[in-house]
């Protein structure tokens, strides 16, 4: 048999494991899920394999250890309550080594290191139903029993806390998966493929698990060896006809019973022995080999799904940042609202005639109370035109803040949902956007709330620069020129010609419009809390592409050569 450092130094040299850690390297950490998958196909390059046995309640899976090993290391029929996981490892310290239990406390786990004697006591302890144990035991996350057994030399055996008895137990023995290797599953005879088992076997195969069946309880109405094959064959086409064994690697029953120990039984597990070392325990290096290349194919999916789902998250992080620029939104949408403002700046620029042509009617009348008055009474219907414009101009900026709006929270949906599970605290900051741009969107909706929130900034100019029409007067001599300069600017003096408005027309209207629109494109686009997300989403993928090419190539110049060392 090949020693465990006979394996590794065969394991080592093996081009896959090799490049795995050339690939952690690449990655330098960014994709923890690809990260597991590397430093699993090194585990299994370096370390025993873990083969951990499983089953339901009561299926005699610490028996069953116990026997393997010939032994009483593992505790036998304790509350379920108070089961967990118990690693036996190899140690070097006589038949009985220590055991370390690892036992959670407020500030994380504690591991305390006890003699096989004290485990011992604590076993029966825990049969007595003791209030005060049963809390201590409760508390227990694993225990590790080290014994001088040269088989864990070469693998680990882990004994497991049954399934469906307790949820929790379940789900802490559903989170060992990932440390798994291997899996022999025990069932009982008297109650063997049953709904519940299918359930968590397809849970394994899910993982990718091989697991071996090995049926214990076995000697009811079974006393010799006709009886046992008559019972083995009969089993295997129930459980052939069922699907049950199509869960495992080996289409072959393995009866057995640990609770008897007479020549018969004793033989049978035996066999059972000598089976599982063929198939499994002498062939560590080959089963391990194996894994990895298992690992290593798992390794190339995920570097292609990872790719494509950083692709897909660059891709929408750049839609939502062309949702922030303003001067490439203000380009695409002046068109549409010049020619929808059109009819409204005519009615003001011709509001705006009318008013100079009756301010030059009112001039000579040569009483500035008149002209006051009559000005004001003839300033009445720009006031409308500018509120018509105002109010169309208001009108198309929501419809344009409902599509801006709708896009962005489609963006933001597919965002979180193509950002890597690890970034839990990122996807939680996109929801949380998300979800506040669906209530800006109800509100728009909403005709009675509008833009409520958001003033015209540079309209409300424009109606500074209006109301200079009906206030700036002289008595007799009253005379104006109103000017718009290239910075919106009223000027008002005493030269020009009496009653006339020589260059605000429409040209100027649009000019001061568009200044207008993309003040508000600005206010509405460029949220902060949009602004800081597009940073920290930037963060993520900067240099993620580079990467992950780059792990890509490793990975396929050895899969396209597929050499290795072994």
């Amino acid at each position: 048999m090949m020693s465990q450092s006979m394996k590794g130094g065969v394991l080592r040299n093996d081009q896959r494991v090799i490049l795995a850690g050339r690939i952690d390297k690449v990655l330098a950490g960014h994709h923890p899920s690809i990260g597991e998958i590397t430093r699993r196909i090194q585990h299994l390059a370096r370390e025993p394999l873990t083969v951990v046995v499983m089953g339901e309640f009561s299926a005699g899976k610490s028996s069953f250890l116990n026997r393997l090993l010939g032994t009483d290391a593992l505790p036998v029929a304790i509350l379920p309550k108070t089961a967990t996981i118990t690693r036996l490892v190899y140690g070097a310290a006589g038949a009985a080594g220590p055991v370390e239990i690892d036992r959670e406390v407020a500030d994380g786990i504690e591991t305390t290191t006890i003699s096989h004697q004290d485990f011992a006591e604590l076993q029966r302890a825990a049969k007595l139903h003791d209030i005060a144990v049963a809390q201590d035991l409760a508390r227990i996350r694993e225990v590790r029993v080290f014994l001088d057994e040269p088989l864990l030399t070469r693998l680990q055996l882990v004994d497991t806390p049954g399934f469906n008895h307790d949820l929790a137990m379940d789900n802490r023995t559903l989170g060992i998966l990932d440390s798994t290797d291997l899996v022999l599953w025990i069932t009982d005879a008297l109650q063997p493929a049953k709904q519940t088992e299918f359930e968590k076997l397809r849970l394994l195969k899910e993982r990718a698990k091989r697991i071996w069946l090995i049926v214990n309880k076995a000697d009811v109405n079974v006393a010799d060896a006709a009886a046992w094959e008559e019972s083995r064959r009969s089993l295997e086409n129930y459980f052939g006809d069922i699907g049950f064994l199509d869960f495992f690697e080996s289409r072959s029953v393995e009866l057995i019973s640990c609770r008897q120990t007479d020549d018969f039984w004793a033989g049978r597990f035996e066999q059972t022995k000598s089976r599982l070392g063929a198939d499994i325990f002498n062939l560590d290096t080959l089963w391990s080999s194996n894994l990895v290349g298992d690992e290593w194919q798992r390794l190339g999916t995920a570097l292609t799904d990872e790719a494509a789902r950083y692709q897909e998250l660059e891709r929408r992080c750049d839609a939502l940042q062309a949702l922030t620029d303003v001067e490439a939104l203000a380009v695409r949408r002046l068109g549409d609202l010049h020619t929808a403002l059109a009819p409204q700046i005519r009615a003001l620029d011709d509001a705006l005639r009318q008013h100079g042509a009756d301010g030059r009617q009112a001039l000579p009348m040569g009483i500035a109370s008149v002209n006051s008055f009559f000005m004001e009474y003839t300033r009445a219907p720009l006031v409308a035109a500018f509120h018509a414009l105002a109010c169309f101009y208001e009108e198309c900026l929501a419809k344009w803040r409902i599509q801006h709006l709708t896009e962005s929270i489609r963006l933001l949906d597919v965002v979180q949902g193509t950002l890597p599970a690890e970034q839990a605290a990122l996807r939680a900051d996109v929801l949380a956007l998300r979800d506040y741009d669906r209530l800006l969107l109800r509100r728009l909706i909403d005709a009675s709330n509008r833009i409520s929130d958001h003033s015209l900034s540079g309209l409300e100019r424009t109606v500074e620069l209006l109301d200079h029409l009906g206030v700036q007067f002289e008595a007799v001599d009253w005379r104006f020129s109103l000017s718009i300069d290239e910075d919106k600017v009223l000027s008002v003096g005493d030269s020009g010609t009496v009653g006339t408005l020589p260059k605000y027309r429409q040209q100027q209207l649009r000019e001061a419009l568009e200044r207008d629109f993309r003040l508000d494109l600005e206010r509405i686009a460029r949220e902060p809390c949009c602004v800081g997300l597009l940073a920290q989403l930037a963060d993520l993928h900067r240099g993620t592409g580079e990467r992950l090419t780059k792990a890509q190539q490793i990975w396929s110049n050895h899969d396209a050569t597929g050499t290795d060392a072994d």
